[in-house]
């Protein structure tokens, strides 16, 4: 009994320790158990999730489009989902949802916020675009080499001032023949 009750312990202790959210419920989707992070994900607290189902916190529409597998989960199979949770105040939350059924017949839900994940993807995204915009309408000549001469990429105007028909023309030229002698690229990279 000791043991038993040791064990519970370690249980949740790690449950409450855990950066992400984690709930547990049963076959009809009420809350059994979740975890510090899951109430401060959402914006619950205490045990305000006892009167709740998995179904407050997903928007009808997201439910439509991908409904919960409990079919899937029944016969062993675990679900990793984007989900998009509704918090208290209304607001949506982007997570990644792993989900599971344990041994004992409930289930397990492991809820990651991607809310910063997204927004440094959409920065770089938006970066990548304003390079690729820079390099591509300037008019001054721009290109890119490997250390052995072989030419990764160009703008439009480095092809037009070397009298080249396409990108992919001079792409397939050494930037050796950019130099007036061989010598030159070598200097040029020491």
């Amino acid at each position: 009994e000791e043991k038993i009750k040791e064990s519970e312990t370690k249980y949740r202790s790690l449950m409450q320790q855990a950066g992400d959210s984690i709930v547990v419920f049963n076959d009809t989707g009420q809350l059994l158990e979740v975890n510090e992070s899951g109430l401060q994900l959402l914006g619950y607290g205490g045990e305000e999730y006892k009167k709740m189902s998995l179904k407050d916190f997903f928007f009808d529409e997201d439910l439509k489009e991908n409904p919960f597998r409990f079919d899937l989960l029944n016969k062993g199979e675990p679900r990793i989902t984007r989900r998009k949770l509704k918090r208290k105040d209304g607001t949506v939350v982007e997570t990644e949802v792993h989900a599971k059924m344990l041994s004992d017949g409930r289930y397990l839900g492991v809820a990651r916020d991607l809310t910063e994940r997204i927004k440094s993807e959409q920065k770089l995204r938006e970066s990548e675009i304003k390079y690729r915009n820079m390099v591509e309408r300037n008019l001054a000549g721009i290109y890119q080499t490997t250390i052995q001469g072989k030419i990764l990429s160009c703008n439009k105007a480095f092809v037009k001032m070397l009298g080249y028909n396409s990108q992919k023309d001079l792409q397939q030229k050494n930037a050796a023949i950019l130099y007036f002698s061989d010598t030159d690229r070598d200097d040029f990279l020491t």
